[in-house]
């Protein structure tokens, strides 16, 4: 009771004077560490469930903008497949002028890659008959096999029974030779000497005549480019790899000479 007494006359002195007494410095000392981790704490799990309750909201917003990246991915896709559309329209409209023979435009309803072959709406209807060149602004694609009353079908240039003459532009004398199909992705241009002068990078074009097959095929249409040469010293020969020009996967439209 004595020090109960004592401890509080110390307490009111200390007070009157403006001054912390020793008890107060105490109790401070203890609780000031308690209070700042509590107040930690409860930032910590207002933080948590703010962020638990916003959670959904931004899983949302995340799920709203990946629909709308995925749309804008679409929509460009659409966009570019427009414009080669309209690319490949304009260079047909070229085309048109390019031969000077009667011309059918037909769209492209099937391909084949196993058979080499695409399906044309153009038939017998429109004057189609076999062995007419098919084209397109690439360049060359085939020629017609079978027809139909309105539709044919076309043996693509990739295929290994279609051989017609082929030379390289940019040679005096030019280069002349057979060119068939390798295989869906690239052909063979042979040579009957094993110093055509052939390289990397040649543009390969119809050369308007062969003995063999097919008759009809005009100069100068382009096949594709050399990718590489082999000469063949043993058997007097030599020949070219050849990148078609034509992607026979991406034709919509093409032109039928007659």
């Amino acid at each position: 009771m004595i020090l109960g007494f004592a401890i509080s006359y110390i307490q009111s002195s200390q007070r009157n004077q403006g001054k912390t007494s020793p008890l107060d410095l105490v109790v401070r000392t203890i609780c000031q560490p308690i209070a700042s981790i509590s107040n930690k704490t409860y930032l910590g799990i207002s933080g948590f469930l703010s962020g638990a309750i916003q959670g959904d909201k931004y899983s949302l917003e995340n799920e709203r903008l990946k629909r709308q990246l995925d749309a804008l991915s679409l929509y460009d896709d659409r966009i570019k497949d427009l414009e080669f559309q309209v690319d490949s329209l304009r260079q047909l409209s070229e085309l048109e002028k390019t031969f000077d023979r009667p011309k059918v435009l037909a769209d492209v309803i099937y391909y084949s890659a196993i058979e080499d072959r695409v399906t044309i709406a153009a038939g017998k209807s429109k004057g189609i008959e076999p062995g007419m060149v098919v084209v397109c602004a690439a360049g060359l694609v085939g020629r017609v096999q079978t027809v139909a009353p309105s539709e044919c079908q076309a043996l693509l240039l990739t295929a290994p029974s279609f051989q017609i003459g082929a030379t390289a532009l940019g040679y005096n004398p030019a280069p002349y030779g057979l060119i068939r199909g390798d295989d869906t992705e690239t052909l063979i241009l042979g040579f009957q000497s094993e110093n055509a002068p052939v390289k990397s990078g040649d543009m390969i074009v119809t050369s308007g005549f062969s003995e063999k097959l097919p008759r009809g095929i005009p100069r100068g249409i382009i096949i594709g480019r050399v990718l590489s040469t082999e000469t063949r010293p043993e058997v007097g020969a030599s020949r070219a790899i050849v990148l078609p020009k034509v992607n026979p996967g991406n034709l919509r439209e093409v032109v039928i000479l007659k």
